[in-house]
Parts: C-alpha cells; structure tokens; sequence
C-alpha cells in the first residue's frame, strides 16, 4: 500500500523527536549506533541515501506453510508496498507498518520464532524492494476452530468500509470488530512445498524465488542459525540490470562494524512507528544528514533513547478484545 510521505524541507532550524517516541527499540538500535564515533559517516549515508523504493515481507509458519494476502490483481502477494524512494531507516519500519496494515500483524516476543536478515532485491522497471521473512508460531495465523486464517487486511477493510471505521491504529489498539475483520478477509495458507508459479503478482513471485534461491525459507524453517551478526545481502536479480552505486555503498554502509546494532534489531521483533509520526521523524533524519550542525543536533537527540525492557504485545493478528461497532 502507498504511505504518505512529504518532501525533505530545504531549511530546519530545529529537530524534534516526539517524547513518546523515545523508547522505541528502531529508534534506541539508531541511537545506539550514533553513540559511536565511527559510525558517524556511514549513519549520515544510511539518514541520506533514498535507493529503496518498496518493501515486502514474507510470513512463514512453523508448519511450512506461507501466508499471503489475494487482491484483485493477483492470488498471491507478500505484504507490502510503498511506491516512493527512501531510507533503509525508514524502509525498515515501512515493513512492519505494512506488515500491520496488510496482514493485521504487530511482531512481538509472543508471536514470533525468527526473523530473517535484510534482503535486497534489484528489479527491472520496478527499482529496488527491500525484503525480510519472519517465522511465526502456528497459532498466530491459524484459526483452530475453522482451520482458517486468523489474520486480515485492515487496508482492505478500509477501502471498503471507510477510514472512519478502519483507522491506522486499529491493529494496534485491538479494537476491531467482526464485522471490520471480516471486511478484510483476504489472508490464505499455502504449504511452501507446493507452490506453484500461477496466480502469484510478478513481483512478488520474484522477490520469494530470489529468496528461495538464497535459502532463507529453508533455513528458518530448519534452525539452521546465520552468523552471530548477520548482514544485509544485495541479492542476485533474475534479469540484467545495471549495478547501482547506491545499493553498493548501502551494503557497505549497513554492514560496517559500527552499524551492528542496526542489524541485530532488524531481526528483532517491535512494532511500527504510525505513517504520519513515521513521515516526519524520518524526514528528519534526510534533512540533517546533510547539515553539520543539525547532523550534530540529531546525534544529541538520539544519544538520549533508551530501548525499553519489553516490547508492547498488543493488538496481534485475530482482533483480540475485539468491540462490536455497529
């Protein structure tokens, strides 16, 4: 789905992090990280280089089976989108936030197994898709009662029902009733082994063969464990494209050593920042990257983020403590 976004201003003279913000885990990992000298230069880059134009994740059950949402263009999608040049800062959130709105999913200690690495994924006349796949418990998805799908599209609700009745955070104050859910009923299993190539939208299809063929559905249906300090990967696209720069020097920047806390919390779970706060706390970042003495500003600001001890486990997939609103 698009998110709103907003033009980087060319003059700032004050940089302001929301109070209630200040705990959140992708903003203590970027505070962590610009807490260290040498991650100076490479944290600019990352605040600057808008190279990544979606985001796609991919939901995998401990059972092997893979959950994708249907519209009316294709049968089988990741949960994603976006549209628009950005960050891989903001990206990062931009899956989580899609993740919630596509597939009613808010990633917490409760509900998840694994989270894969960072992927990326070059595409021709499509540009670059930023890429994760999670491993969830069974139960998040799976009605035991009915054998269906537990989770659903607030965004497909919305486009129905109204935004009055779907707003942003409906997922994440778990208020959604029956009637809402069912609005947004557009979520399947399909066991992994069996997949086959039709009724799938071309994107997404390449993007989850890419990731096949890198072994990451394997792996973490497996166990089979990644490196202590796992590393974002450009992977190989499946037609000729002209290497970027920019994601090259992405790679690079993400995977110094200065920049592991970063990583480590992009495989962990938390949930999204909102599209509006998202927009302009991340816009931040573009404009002072490129200003010494507002770089400078932000990095005080940020030292003074601390992560929280738990992550908020509310609002998770099947619309628990659900009100009636009609």
């Amino acid at each position: 789905s698009r998110q709103p976004t907003m033009p980087r201003q060319k003059k700032q003279t004050h940089l302001r992090i929301p109070e209630h913000h200040k705990s959140h885990p992708w903003l203590a990992a970027i505070s962590a990280v610009a807490d260290n000298p040498d991650a100076a230069e490479h944290l600019a880059y990352l605040m600057s280089n808008d190279c990544l134009w979606h985001v796609a994740t991919y939901v995998l059950t401990e059972s092997g089976y893979l959950v994708l949402q249907a519209s009316k263009r294709a049968d089988k999608q990741a949960f994603g989108g976006c549209r628009y040049p950005n960050t891989i800062l903001r990206m990062m959130n931009s899956l989580r936030l899609e993740l919630m709105d596509e597939g009613s999913l808010v990633l917490t200690e409760e509900n998840v197994l694994r989270i894969s690495p960072l992927y990326v994924l070059p595409m021709k006349n499509l540009d670059p898709v930023l890429l994760q796949v999670v491993l969830v418990k069974d139960s998040v998805t799976r009605d035991p009662s009915t054998g269906g799908c537990r989770l659903w599209s607030p965004e497909k609700a919305r486009n129905r029902l109204g935004r009055g009745r779907v707003p942003n955070d409906i997922v994440l104050t778990g208020v959604a009733g029956e009637n809402v859910i069912s609005a947004g009923r557009v979520v399947e299993h399909f066991y992994l082994g069996g997949l086959s190539k039709t009724g799938w939208r071309k994107e997404d299809y390449d993007s989850f063969r890419a990731l096949q063929m890198e072994g990451v559905f394997d792996r973490l249906l497996s166990g089979s464990p990644w490196s202590a300090d796992p590393q974002l990967v450009v992977l190989e696209p499946s037609e000729n494209i002209k290497q970027d720069a920019r994601l090259i020097q992405l790679e690079k920047s993400f995977n110094n050593p200065s920049m592991q806390r970063l990583r480590q919390a992009a495989s962990e779970p938390w949930p999204p920042i909102l599209w509006n706060e998202a927009t302009a706390i991340f816009s931040q970042f573009g404009t002072a990257a490129d200003e010494p003495t507002l770089f400078a500003e932000l990095l005080e600001q940020l030292k003074g983020i601390v992560v929280p001890d738990s992550v908020p486990a509310s609002g998770v997939g099947s619309g628990a403590a659900a009100v009636d609103e009609e």
